[in-house]
């Protein structure tokens, strides 16, 4: 028994899921696992970026253009919740230790422990965005999977809940950008 529906609730035809393995615990794929915990949004791109986490047996860097311009919207977006709370806080403590650390030494070396704690808040979330995203849902899929037991009903309502994407995080963005963009308006 396989987790894809074969349709969708408006009656268009959904595209086929991937055939299942009968000697599986649940009946379904690995591929079909993470395609219910990742949702629609961009799941081709995470398919490919799994598969090949999987085949390599490691995670690896590449680069996340959402991840470097949106941060934490991106984390919100994902409902990688603990990862953007320690994102929101972690860079104002962090430059402010470092700020301590260095203002006796003038503004110079303030600017250079700014650049020095700088610089990987702004690489690193984007160059493993993926490799944490691919750790987050595995994480979801061993969880859900000692949960659910055998019901394929249970285990996909369970992963589609678990996973997917916020549609709070974009709805709070644009709730925030307004007075953001009538404070900049205001100040012109």
């Amino acid at each position: 028994m396989t987790l894809a529906r074969s349709g969708t609730s408006n009656g268009a035809e959904a595209t086929p899921a991937p055939r299942a393995r009968s000697s599986s615990r649940v009946a379904q794929s690995q591929e079909e696992l993470y395609s219910l915990v990742i949702g629609e949004a961009n799941l081709p791109r995470y398919l490919r970026k799994f598969a090949q986490f999987d085949r390599d047996g490691k995670t690896s860097a590449g680069w996340h253009w959402a991840a470097f311009f949106a941060t934490f919207w991106w984390l919100l977006y994902r409902k990688s919740w603990l990862n953007a709370a320690l994102y929101l806080f972690l860079p104002g403590v962090l430059l402010g230790l470092a700020t301590a650390i260095a203002s006796p030494f003038g503004p110079a070396a303030v600017g250079v422990a700014t650049l020095a704690i700088g610089l990987p808040l702004l690489l690193l979330p984007p160059l493993y965005a993926d490799a944490a995203y691919y750790r987050l849902c595995r994480k979801r899929i061993s969880t859900v999977l000692r949960l659910a037991g055998k019901d394929p009903e249970t285990l996909r309502a369970l992963l589609v809940g678990q996973g997917g994407t916020s549609r709070a995080a974009p709805i709070l963005a644009m709730l925030l950008a307004i007075p953001l963009a009538a404070g900049m308006l205001a100040v012109v």
